[in-house]
């Protein structure tokens, strides 16, 4: 019989694969999303439960829920591995997923395990109102992430999301699918040209695949909402599992899962104030308008942690999906510890489970293994007391292999954290001096910094910020460690047979919950936070606190189930006490809902109708380029650039510094940072030409924004370097027009160490120092020489520019020294960046322009101090007898 069934299994398990191969092939995206979901979680997890040993023989809703999470989870590690050796491509994903499937089918099937002798499925007090209860918690949580992510277009403009980690996440899964390139850190810091640019989670793994499994054009604004949804409901789903088989109950486990979906802390106080004070100190006067008290700016910034929401994990939800999937980790792996029976398995899965916690949060993934230590050193010292060496040794050796086997899968991923891309902020042990508001620093109002003063500050900050969650998850941890598992409704001890019981994690939940709260009490990600206090940026305090209030969620709702059990004063003071914090942190959770959910469509639309139009109008007005990336390059206006890889079908590459993260022409690109900018600033319409050029961006988009600060086009008199072809009310699109030398180098000089690539004259020139709007200070017309520096030079090279007529007579010269803008400033070939090109421009001599014969233009360097001068070495031009390049006629046979 159970031959037959491991048959069945591998012959089904080939034909769902076959399927979900010709359903990415449809040109349909919910057919093709749902055959590439299959391939990368569905198909993968089922197989490792059944390896695991946890498959029933029907389908339920926890079976359901682990084969997705399993898959999702550790499907990152095989698109890694495979694209770290032969790149990321829709091709490998159809050959190497389909592999994998029916690879693990085939083991499992051949070694399929007896099913084992499970304990009920359903605690006595399964009813089907707590499913019902537990199915609108995990659904209303669900909800609201979708709707932060839902993008709505109406009449009045068009909704994007706006939380700055979505554009994160959204370039690097962009750039992951049109280069192909495997990611080699996760760290995104730095300007070029000091640092490289970076940034990645298995996130974006996740996604980048799924988008490049169906067949069409970019759906990664789709595929992004599909996990980041499942994210939400993997986490409430296995927590709600997790709680269910700790606590033995599922009352209990209920109530664990409001305490992590709808019960919030009381710090909505200090978040309404903050943003009051922020209002009035901008507006003194008048009434407060009601998006003061629903502000969506701490989403996503950089603000005390008192106004981040130590408590919620709503936020998480909306604002973290990786990180939030990485508590989602750790609750598979307590579940499988409690529910594998065949432990040589967790030698397996364990190190599997620890390098993807470690590819969707680094943070947390530090905290764990640090517990993670601790625990096990404990339970082989407890091991040597009670049974001796033989037994001690057993478990040594399980917790050196589990370390070794993850340090064997994850070696490429530790090298780059250790490595040159490592961050560079430093961790700084720093407490916290608390926010402003004398309410949430009592103890520092009336007796100043001292330490101990902020140390006794602490109790009063962690109440305000996790409320009811503190209260009753500190209570149920202590009851747990009283009494031990125990049946919620008859209080006597429960059985876990073949099982360990959950009693054998407490000290590890313990230590979790002890090194959250201390971490974020006592220390700043960055030395440039640390005299801020607690004022921790989001990479270590927000996420080393999150296993802890994982616990606490988790052992809030055992206090919950105990409460009935207890005296009855103290049923009564608890139940007055607890009752008040859980209105208040409902309260807050819905008010979080709306805020970060709802808030962005109670305001204006982000993009209004006209740059809306002009947004969906780029491909249309533009056309594509043959470059690295299969895209047209673009400057937009302030946030712009973010939407516009959501909204247009050739997205731009360098939307925001996270989207070129994997480009090959990383340097080129990176330059759009800050030279955007700077090529309007700098006031010369040549020299802004010339950074564009430089940057490979190909059109500039003007808005009411660039008008006010005169950083557009428009401000220029001409139009030889920026040609409008496109207008939509107040928003423009300028083409930055192709190069106006010639494409290749022409000669070199200096044993190569500079090269002259051409020459073009500007009918309207401006030159340094004058005024760019008055056309009568550049009278004349402007000869502007293209010239490339190979190597960095510390030579300021002149050049001498000879007007020959047809008797071989020099008519005029204006010779002078290469001068051109830089990425910081204009200045002398000294000051070059090498591989740019940079653009001198010097006027034409009136002789030159009133000769009656035609001319040759002849140039060459020399260095006026020493008499030096440097022959021309390669070329493709004519030299004359006397050594100079000659370089063209004047005047021109044509001009651009």
């Amino acid at each position: 019989m159970q031959s037959r069934l491991s048959s069945q299994w591998f012959k089904r398990t080939v034909y769902f694969t076959l399927g979900a191969i010709l359903f990415t092939f449809v040109p349909f995206f919910p057919l093709a999303g749902a055959g590439g979901l299959a391939l990368l979680a569905i198909l993968p997890g089922a197989q490792l439960m059944r390896w695991l040993g946890l498959f029933k023989q029907r389908w339920d809703f926890a079976q359901v829920v682990f084969s997705v999470v399993l898959g999702m989870v550790t499907s990152p590690i095989l698109i890694y591995w495979s694209s770290l050796l032969f790149g990321l491509s829709r091709w490998l994903l159809l050959i190497v997923f389909p592999l994998y499937i029916v690879a693990l089918a085939a083991w499992v099937s051949r070694n399929d395990p007896t099913p084992p002798p499970f304990p009920p499925a359903e605690p006595a007090d399964a009813t089907p109102r707590t499913w019902w209860v537990a199915a609108l918690l995990i659904g209303v949580t669900a909800l609201g992430v979708f709707l932060a992510y839902f993008e709505l277009e109406t009449a009045q403009g068009y909704y994007p999301v706006q939380m700055e980690d979505w554009q994160k996440h959204y370039g690097v899964a962009f750039a992951l699918r049109y280069t192909g390139i495997p990611p080699t850190s996760m760290f995104f810091y730095g300007m070029f040209p000091h640092d490289e640019l970076v940034y990645y989670y298995f996130l974006h793994l996740n996604g980048a695949a799924l988008d490049l499994l169906h067949s069409g054009g970019p759906m990664l604004h789709h595929t992004f909402v599909i996990f980041i949804v499942l994210a939400s409901l993997g986490f409430s789903s296995v927590f709600f599992l997790l709680a269910r088989t700790v606590l033995g109950s599922q009352k209990a486990a209920v109530w664990s899962l409001a305490f992590v979906t709808v019960i919030g802390g009381l710090d909505v106080v200090p978040i309404v104030h903050r943003t009051i004070q922020k209002y009035r100190e901008h507006f003194p006067d008048g009434p407060l308008p009601a998006g003061v008290f629903l502000p969506r700016e701490h989403i996503d910034n950089w603000v005390s942690a008192l106004s981040l929401r130590l408590n919620t994990f709503f936020a998480h939800h909306i604002w973290v999906p990786q990180h939030l999937t990485g508590l989602t980790i750790l609750c598979l792996g307590c579940y499988l510890y409690l529910k594998v029976t065949d432990r040589r398995k967790l030698l397996v899965i364990m190190p599997l489970l620890l390098f993807a916690l470690l590819g969707h949060s680094t943070w947390i993934a530090a905290v764990v293994a640090g517990c993670l230590f601790l625990f096990g050193l404990g339970q082989v010292v407890a091991a040597y007391r009670q049974q001796g060496w033989a037994p001690a040794r057993r478990l040594f050796m399980g917790y050196a292999f589990i370390a070794l086997a993850f340090g064997v899968v994850a070696a490429p991923f530790i090298l780059s954290l250790l490595g040159p891309h490592a961050p560079k902020s430093g961790l700084v042990f720093e407490i916290p001096r608390l926010d402003s508001w004398p309410l949430l620093r009592p103890i520092q109002a009336y007796f100043g910094d001292a330490l101990w003063a902020r140390l006794l500050d602490l109790p009063l900050h962690f109440f305000i910020e996790l409320g009811a969650l503190l209260v009753a998850g500190l209570a149920g941890l202590i009851l747990f460690w009283q009494n031990k598992p125990v049946d919620l409704q008859t209080g006597q001890p429960r059985s876990f047979a073949p099982f360990p019981p959950p009693s054998s994690l407490l000290p590890f939940w313990t230590l979790l919950l002890l090194a959250g709260l201390l971490t974020v009490s006592f220390f700043a990600s960055g030395r440039g936070w640390a005299d801020l206090g607690l004022l921790l940026n989001n990479d270590l305090g927000l996420r080393a606190i999150m296993p802890g209030q994982l616990v606490l969620g988790l052992f809030a709702g055992y206090f919950m189930a105990r409460l009935s059990t207890l005296a009855r004063w103290g049923r009564v003071v608890l139940a007055a006490g607890l009752g008040l914090l859980l209105v208040l942190g409902v309260a807050y959770a819905g008010w979080e809902f709306i805020a970060m959910g709802l808030a962005k469509y109670w305001s204006e639309p982000a993009l209004g109708p006209d740059v809306y139009q002009s947004l969906r109008a780029l491909p249309e007005v533009t056309y594509a380029q043959d470059k690295l990336l299969p895209v047209v390059q673009h400057r937009l206006y302030r946030g712009a650039p973010r939407f516009q890889l959501s909204l247009g079908s050739r997205p731009v590459s360098f939307a925001t510094g996270e989207a070129v993260v994997f480009h090959q022409a990383l340097p080129e690109l990176a330059l759009a940072h800050t030279l955007s900018q700077q090529a309007f600033d700098n006031g010369l319409p040549l020299w802004s030409y010339q950074l564009f050029r430089n940057l490979g961006a190909d059109y500039a988009f003007v808005g009411p924004a660039e008008r006010e600060t005169m950083r557009h086009p428009e401000k220029y008199a001409h139009a030889q370097y920026f040609q409008p072809v496109y207008r939509q009310g107040d928003f423009a699109l300028y083409q930055v027009k192709p190069a106006l030398y010639a494409g290749q180098a022409q000669a070199t000089f200096d044993q190569g160490a500079i090269e002259f690539w051409g020459y073009f004259v500007d009918h309207q020139p401006v030159y340094p120092g004058a005024d760019p709007v008055s056309p009568g200070d550049n009278a004349g017309q402007g000869l502007v020489t293209a010239w490339r520096l190979t190597r960095p030079a510390e030579k300021n090279y002149t050049v001498y520019l000879h007007l020959v007529d047809p008797a071989g007579q020099v008519l005029a010269q204006a010779d002078h020294q290469l001068w051109a803008w830089d990425v910081r400033s204009e200045g002398p070939t000294a000051t070059w960046t090498p591989k740019l090109m940079h653009l001198d421009i010097t006027p034409l001599p009136v002789a030159v322009l009133s000769a009656a014969t035609p001319l040759t233009l002849r140039l060459g360097l020399w260095l006026p101090d020493s008499g030096q001068h440097f022959p021309v070495e390669s070329t493709l031009l004519v030299v004359d007898e006397e050594g100079r390049l000659v370089v063209g006629a004047w005047p021109r046979p044509s001009q651009p």
